[in-house]
């Protein structure tokens, strides 16, 4: 069952081999609402960027991509980490910071119908 997330922290870069080219992904603690204990689970940068887009283009407006009719404030954009071609350890590790701003920002200052939408639940189980 999921539950919406109340906080996540990036602990750190695991490599995984993978033919010729290694992959990093990110170790993640996810504590969920109503949950003492925080679980664990591994995303690629892919999946975030992936996700990035999903949540741009299921609200727009408040991820400071477009304004509502009639309405002159505008969200300030979500600052996601620029793709890089090569990615090594070091960029790896590079992006935590980034990130961890980024889904902070999220779970801290989105609305409940993005905080709690499927979205965002079925990108941390």
């Amino acid at each position: 069952v999921n539950k919406p997330v109340r906080r996540v922290t990036i602990l750190g870069v695991v490599r995984i081999e993978c033919g010729a080219q290694p992959r990093f992904v990110y170790l993640l603690e996810v504590t969920c609402i109503g949950e003492a204990t925080p679980r664990t689970i591994y995303l690629a940068f892919e999946d975030l960027f992936d996700f990035h887009l999903q949540l741009i283009g299921h609200f727009p407006e408040e991820c400071g991509q477009a304004t509502s009719r009639g309405s002159a404030e505008t969200r300030p954009p979500l600052q996601f980490p620029g793709q890089v071609i090569h990615i090594t350890e070091a960029v790896a590790y590079a992006r935590i910071a980034g990130l961890q701003t980024y889904l902070t920002t999220i779970l801290t200052t989105m609305p409940a119908k993005i905080t709690r939408s499927p979205l965002i639940m079925n990108l941390f189980r």
